[in-house]
């Protein structure tokens, strides 16, 4: 986890210890002086308080061509918990009303005027000094267990907890830890007028199949851009194409066993765990150490999938340890722990981080050996790291094995040399994707908003003076129960009244702009008339607590009776000045309105929700953890570009087959994957000062036709080419087995591939 600004408040707290001021008064100096005198910093010029589109992720056109670039990237880190417009316009808010005798900087209306403040007078060097530094990882000091009793718990339904508890009586020999950083190579490959590589050596080197049909096989790269250039250097980002079969997986391993023997660390990514295992085999097979990086969430059913698939190939239980299963191995999810402790329950929830001894917590010492994190341990001397987009983005190594505690994604950037994609447009793709998540949010005690509501209450109920003065903490309680009103007395008081339209609403995915539309064509005139009442519309869901409807829509929330809520409604189209008799196909226009108007104040609260998550999480400690959000988007929310269109976010209602009552997703889009795969080479080296790894994008239909909407951003500027006539695709199959019967399928090979080369030769030329 990389340093936020809020690592530097303690030390200039005591600073501040003259003057009395409360500390949430200072932490709002702290807060606002650190982020102006680095927008100062970035551009004199710059208005800031306008400072926030900085964070966006975008350098152009955001920031002129003369902008000291790095301070912004150190900004993004430092600040990646606040980001929204509204946050910053609070926060500059209480530091004016703080004595103007105690602030580094004073608003004039145009800009804001350095002064000499009473205390700590030279404090803005002391925040430049801060930003001129490299934004480093925090290092975590973590206790190991030792010999002796341990215990953990876990947690029901209820959230009660429920003890386990074990006894180690012998330690292993700890495994080393991750380095922080491994020095970039400087490999390169020279190309000549023959062929670049030959396979035929290969051929004795390993028993593989595959490397027997290749046998023979010559693969030459050539530059696009310079047909003179003799040299492919691995440096930056390059892109190689070359048609289906022209050698792209073959140049891959050739190269990689050239450059291990080198010295150098490479990094493989593979469209799915099979390929990974399959990948991995055929490396070691050819003499180089290879491991592949897994995810644990998936263990399981990778695990099921592989021993079903192969169960017909064996006749013992002990046949599956020998040497055509070695992939078997990686698939482990034995935890140690749990055999000590004797907890059988099926379940991903492992105790490595919460061990109890003697009082204290403590962490799991016998990662470098057990079925779940050895792989991770073994990838520390590792010569090639193969894994898929998903553990890149989703997984981060274990604290017991890196201090750190990096995404594999940061791991590859700081300890590799080389990282080969191939399908790099399908893994773009498959980047993209990662940043579309599907969420839990309200309706069951178990979904984040009621989880996250209990939790709080459960930390903050009784500590009136604690957080008295705490404005993030007042304010987070403020929209949690803001957001519990209008969800109850709202949202699901329009579905109970209504049972047609909430199975009207079923699976049906529900965005605002959408809504607004609809809405307006229900209750307009004309055309004329519809633009204006969707603006407005649409003006009530951008500030839905400052606009002239948000009065009548409390009243509507509170009503007591249907004529109260009939009454407020009436009124709200009343301002609208549309129809009060609506028309047109929109089925239920009165209850989509209702739920509009509340969805609109849910999703307003939603995104200060979220703004809010990891500063709060600072103050009250953990709370709850939810896939495909905060675990992936936290981590890269400081080098990820919002989307263009804004965070967008659409809701979905669904009813469990039994229920009566449904609960809510939220599908979001939160930022553009693509970029993190684009400029991976470079992306934390304005963070850090660290070079990144070569990274090197194969592809076969980037430039192809009706691929254009992955089409890969980076030209290619080298095509590879092979002295094949005729490729032939190589496929593998495991049969399918329905009840224990297999169900057989058919592979089809097309031995017929399309000149893609040739398509791809006219449109370079």
């Amino acid at each position: 986890m990389r340093v936020s600004y809020w690592n530097f408040f303690e030390q200039l707290l005591p600073r501040f210890a003259p003057s009395g001021l409360p500390r949430q008064t200072i932490e709002t100096i702290f807060t606002v002086e650190l982020f102006v005198t680095g927008c100062l910093m970035i551009d004199p010029s710059m208005d800031v308080r306008e400072g926030y589109t900085i964070l966006s992720g975008y350098d152009s056109p955001v920031l002129p061509k003369h902008a000291r670039r790095e301070v912004a990237h150190r900004l993004r880190v430092l600040y990646s918990a606040l980001r929204s417009r509204t946050g910053w316009e609070n926060i500059f808010e209480q530091y004016e009303e703080v004595s103007v005798e105690y602030r580094l900087f004073e608003y004039n209306g145009e800009r804001w005027l350095p002064r000499i403040p009473a205390l700590f007078s030279d404090r803005r060097s002391w925040y430049e000094n801060l930003l001129e530094q490299p934004i480093a990882h925090e290092r975590r000091e973590v206790q190991y267990a030792t010999i002796g009793k341990f215990h953990y718990n876990k947690y029901n339904q209820e959230q009660e907890p429920i003890r386990y508890g074990g006894e180690i009586t012998t330690l292993p020999v700890r495994s080393p830890t991750f380095p922080r950083y491994r020095p970039k190579g400087n490999y390169k490959l020279q190309l000549g007028d023959e062929n670049t590589n030959e396979t035929e050596g290969m051929r004795e080197a390993s028993a593989s199949s595959e490397w027997n049909e290749r046998a023979g096989i010559g693969i030459q790269l050539k530059s696009l851009t310079d047909p003179n250039t003799r040299q492919f250097e691995y440096k930056g980002l390059q892109h190689i194409v070359g048609g289906l079969g022209s050698g792209k997986s073959t140049f891959m391993v050739l190269e990689t066993s050239r450059l291990v023997q080198e010295g150098a660390r490479v990094g493989f990514i593979e469209s799915s765990v099979p390929q990974v295992l399959h990948r991995v085999k055929e490396l070691r097979l050819l003499g180089m150490n290879a491991v592949p990086v897994i995810g644990r969430s998936g263990r399981q059913k990778h695990q099921k999938d592989y021993l079903s698939a192969r169960r017909h190939l064996i006749q013992d239980v002990t046949d599956w340890g020998n040497d055509n299963f070695l992939e078997l191995r990686h698939l482990s999810d034995f935890c140690i722990i749990h055999a000590l402790a004797n907890d059988f329950e099926d379940t991903t929830d492992y105790p490595c981080r919460q061990l109890w001894r003697q009082g204290k917590k403590c962490v799991c010492p016998f990662a470098a050996r057990c079925g779940i994190y050895q792989d991770f341990a073994a990838l520390i001397d590792a010569e090639v790291w193969v894994t898929t987009s998903a553990s890149i983005l989703k997984t981060k190594l274990p604290v017991m094995l890196d201090p750190y505690e990096r995404t594999v994604y940061e791991a590859m950037y700081d300890l590799l040399d080389i990282i080969f994609v191939d399908e790099a447009d399908a893994v773009q793709k498959q980047f993209d994707d990662a940043f579309v998540s599907e969420l839990a949010l309200f309706g069951n005690s178990q979904h984040l908003f009621e989880k996250t509501l209990l939790e709080s209450f459960r930390k903050t109920v009784g500590q009136y003076g604690k957080y008295a003065h705490d404005e993030v903490v007042q304010e987070w309680m403020d929209v949690l129960n803001r957001l519990e009103s209008t969800i109850r007395r709202g949202i699901y008081r329009t579905l109970n009244l209504s049972p047609e339209y909430a199975q009207f609403l079923y699976r049906k995915l529900l965005r605002l702009s959408t809504q607004a539309y609809r809405i307006s064509s229900a209750f307009a005139k004309d055309e004329q008339d519809r633009e204006r009442i969707e603006l407005e519309l649409r003006a009530y869901a951008d500030h839905p607590l400052v606009h002239q409807f948000y009065t009548d829509v409390t009243k509507m929330l509170h009503g007591r009776t249907k004529k109260e809520r009939e009454q407020a409604l009436t009124a709200i189209l009343k301002k609208l000045g549309c129809e009060t008799s609506p028309h047109g196909r929109l089925k239920y226009p009165v209850e989509s309105l209702e739920l509009y108007l509340c969805l609109a104040l849910i999703d307003h609260d939603m995104q200060v929700f979220m703004d809010l998550y990891p500063l709060v999480q600072s103050k009250l400690g953990k709370l709850s953890e939810f896939e495909g959000l905060y675990s992936i988007q936290r981590e890269f929310t400081s080098i990820l570009k919002d989307a263009m269109t804004g965070r967008m976010t659409g809701y979905l209602y669904e009813v469990k087959p039994g229920s009566e009552t449904g609960t809510f997703k939220a599908v979001q889009y939160s930022g553009v994957g693509r970029s993190l795969l684009k400029e991976w080479n470079s992306i934390y080296s304005g963070i850090d000062g660290y070079e990144g790894p070569a990274v090197v994008l194969l592809s076969g239909t980037s430039l192809a036709p009706g691929s254009a909407h992955y089409h890969i951003a980076s030209l290619p500027g080298w095509l590879l080419e092979s002295n094949l006539d005729t490729p032939i695709v190589h496929q593998e199959y495991y049969p399918v087995y329905d009840q224990g019967r297999i169900n057989p399928f058919k592979s089809q090979v097309r031995s017929k591939i399309e000149e893609l080369v040739i398509f791809v030769r006219s449109q370079l030329s």
